[in-house]
């Protein structure tokens, strides 16, 4: 407030054509502060008030160009389409991402881990499994029995990719570990032997193995996490979930996932 009041007498005062003088009469002044609520009720409006006929575009952040990311953006866009509503998708970093939406820069969060209202208490969870996330531990084949998560923690050296939320919640402590900018950095470090595990996402680590030209039976490993990832709105977007729910059922069916159903639907064709 303490920004937006001289800017708001500034304009009045403009439009109104007075001169300095008529600024201090009293007529003028009680028409000034009304002039002035008004209009901050106006700006208010738009910003803090927005219900779900208001919305019609939204902003959402991704942080990977992975396949699920990839299906889970156009399985989104289909139930908004449903709804009138629009998506952009911008691209940044997980913890930028996370600030963004949670103090409104950005409607929402594409896709994250159940109780992430711990962390951002202004988002809500839209309450319907887009996909399973797993989190695997990468060996090289032959070269150790695949540890446990334990078990990890005290080897020489784990990698990890760079802003991928999970795995690094999973690792949070340890002293081993290094990171990467991509899954075919990390394995390339491990098949040459300079860390003895990689902490990965099992779908983003199987794309980058074929994208490179390597081999699944070059590597060994183990599922060390799994667990279900929802779409999550700004409260002020509170309106539109359960419309949404609805959408986001129907694209699921029977199946345990919204991405599962679309797969199964053949008259849809997911993004690869």
């Amino acid at each position: 407030m303490a920004v937006w009041k001289p800017l708001l007498y500034d304009l009045f005062n403009h439009q109104l054509g007075v001169s300095a003088m008529a600024l201090t009469h009293p007529s003028f002044a009680a028409r000034r502060r009304t002039l002035l609520a008004l209009s901050l009720a106006g700006l208010a409006c738009p910003l803090f008030a927005q219900g779900p006929a208001a919305a019609t575009r939204l902003r959402l952040p991704y942080y990977a160009d992975s396949r699920n990311m990839r299906q889970t953006k156009f399985a989104l866009a289909q139930a908004y389409a449903r709804l009138g509503i629009q998506l952009d998708y911008v691209l940044q970093p997980s913890a930028r991402a996370l600030l963004d939406s949670e103090n409104g820069r950005l409607d929402g969060e594409l896709v994250r881990w159940e109780g992430l209202t711990e962390l951002a208490p202004h988002l809500q969870k839209v309450d319907v499994p887009i996909y399973l996330f797993r989190t695997r531990l990468f060996v090289a084949a032959g070269s150790r029995p695949v540890p446990t998560l334990a078990q990890a923690r005290q080897l020489g050296a784990v990698v990890l990719v760079r802003g991928v939320r999970l795995p690094e919640l999973l690792a949070a402590g340890w002293n081993n570990t290094q990171t990467v900018s991509n899954f075919s950095s990390g394995l390339r470090m491990l098949l040459a032997g300079r860390v003895d595990a990689f902490l990965a996402a099992e779908g983003a680590a199987s794309e980058a193995i074929a994208q490179e030209g390597l081999r699944e039976d070059e590597f060994s490993s183990r599922v060390v996490d799994e667990r279900y990832l929802f779409h999550y709105l700004h409260e002020r977007h509170a309106a539109l979930i359960p419309a949404l729910t609805e959408e986001l059922l129907k694209l699921k069916s029977s199946h345990p996932t919204v991405l599962e159903g679309l797969a199964a639907n053949p008259n849809i064709k997911l993004p690869k």
